[in-house]
């Protein structure tokens, strides 16, 4: 069970998110909502589920020989990221909430995925295969990885908005669209060499589109369509992920 748990009203979305650290659960309050509702669904469940969590101050192992666990930010269960700077988890999930008062504008759209910034330039990876990524070894190539779970996409200037923030007077980061990719499903695991057709790829990409921006809004789909036109997404292998240059 978190040791903080609290739901916090963004967007007209509420969130409910837990954390071990408590200076950022104080930071939370002036967004938390519904105090008392909160309070008896703690009563009826003895461990509420959350939407996102963060731990910045996992316990030592039992086992001084063990590796030391790593900070790491979650969606529900599973793991977004994981990394000894604990800062940089903490920014994610401040990122993270920020985005559901941020709809896409006209014209944009939405796309799961976390940016990898490299001179200028950023690559949108799906989230499943982040944690195959190390933070160190990103870091080593001089790779940046901003641990969000989505990111706003321009499709006529291919510019990427990476939220601020919540609660800070931040601007976006921007930068320019290079690779993004789609997931692979039981169709590639046979390895077939036939490419997919740009219809495939748009039907494949639809996936990539976040539910909370009404994927069947048919200006989001445009924004789609056109990204696929002027920057197709490439399709993630079947096995182990790894982000190399081209050429």
């Amino acid at each position: 069970m978190w040791p903080h748990s609290l739901v916090v009203g963004i967007g007209g979305t509420a969130i409910r998110v837990g954390t071990d650290d408590a200076d950022l659960a104080a930071y939370l309050e002036p967004w938390r909502i519904d105090q008392l509702a909160e309070e008896q669904a703690d009563e009826l469940l003895d461990d509420p589920p959350v939407d996102y969590a963060v731990e910045l101050h996992p316990p030592p192992p039992a086992n001084r020989a063990d590796p030391r666990p790593l900070a790491n930010l979650r969606h529900g269960t599973d793991v977004i990221a994981r990394a000894a700077d604990a800062a940089l988890m903490r920014d994610g999930l401040l990122r993270i909430l920020a985005s559901f008062e941020t709809p896409a504008p006209p014209h944009q759209v939405r796309l799961a995925g976390i940016p990898i910034l490299h001179n200028g330039v950023v690559d949108v990876v799906p989230t499943r295969y982040v944690e195959q990524l190390s933070h160190r070894a990103l870091g080593a190539q001089g790779l940046l990885a901003v641990y969000v779970h989505s990111v706003l996409v321009n499709p006529d200037s291919l510019e990427v908005f990476i939220d601020a923030p919540l609660g800070s007077h931040d601007e976006p980061m921007v930068a320019v669209l290079g690779r993004w990719w789609i997931a692979s499903d039981e169709s590639d695991a046979g390895g077939s060499s036939t490419p997919l057709s740009p219809a495939q790829r748009f039907a494949r990409s639809a996936s990539s589109m976040l539910a909370a921006v009404a994927p069947f809004d048919p200006d989001a789909l445009g924004a789609l369509a056109r990204l696929c036109e002027r920057v197709p997404p490439r399709v993630s292998p079947p096995g182990p992920f790894t982000l190399e240059a081209d050429g």
